[in-house]
């Protein structure tokens, strides 16, 4: 109870500061956590921490990094939701691969995440898919080289995407543009393999205050 009510202290203060908030209005951050701190979907304390230390580099670096290293401190490492999360927010992708004769291979990748799990989808023709027939294992990483998510693990084989029809629903929710659907597995049947993620580890910093935003994540040993 007395962490929960410490986390909340912290994220409204923050919501205060950067948030679209009046700077003292303290009563509307009360009723906002109250209706939407534990939804699902909504900012969390490191979000909040991560929009934080990007302003920094525009804004005050001492008074920001000083709520960056108390977000540090009191949200501790991250969990596979919230990296989830990060990833569910991000457009596109670099994707890491290990071509036939060892040298790596790098593509950019549209994906989608669903109940916790990471989706890519892909034509089996593709280096990629040839990679990942041979070796499942992968590097992910977002677009941006500022809010930085590098997540190691093996992506596995599930099929088609016809056969996991809530992914391919889900991937038309999430880019849906005109000039984007024939990209989606929903309009071209050549997209004939799916794939989900099992993160093994994950590292993850914002570049304007990298010394005390750097955190690792490694997932929980098999039993």
């Amino acid at each position: 109870m007395i962490e929960r009510g410490r986390r909340r202290r912290l994220a409204c203060r923050l919501l205060l500061r950067f948030g679209p908030f009046a700077p003292d209005d303290s009563r509307a951050v009360g009723k906002w956590w109250a209706v939407n701190g534990r939804a699902t979907g909504v900012p969390t304390v490191a979000d909040i921490h991560v929009r934080l230390c990007l302003r920094s580099a525009v804004g005050n670096p001492l008074a920001a990094r000083e709520d960056v290293t108390m977000a540090e401190r009191e949200h501790g490492e991250p969990g596979w939701s919230e990296l989830a999360g990060r990833l569910a927010r991000a457009r596109s992708y670099w994707l890491g691969t290990t071509n036939s004769d060892g040298s790596p291979h790098a593509t950019p990748v549209w994906g989608v995440v669903l109940g916790g799990g990471f989706y890519i989808y892909s034509e089996r023709s593709t280096i990629k898919a040839r990679n990942l027939a041979r070796d499942g294992r992968v590097v992910v990483h977002l677009e941006s080289s500022e809010e930085v998510v590098i997540v190691h693990g093996e992506f596995d084989n599930i099929g088609r995407p016809a056969d996991t029809p809530e992914v391919v629903e889900a991937l038309d929710d999430k880019y849906d543009q005109p000039d984007e659907l024939k990209y989606l597995p929903s309009a071209d049947g050549s997209f004939d393999v799916l794939y989900r993620l099992r993160p093994k580890k994950a590292l993850t910093w914002c570049l304007a205050d990298y010394e005390h935003t750097q955190r690792r994540w490694s997932a929980p040993p098999a039993t």
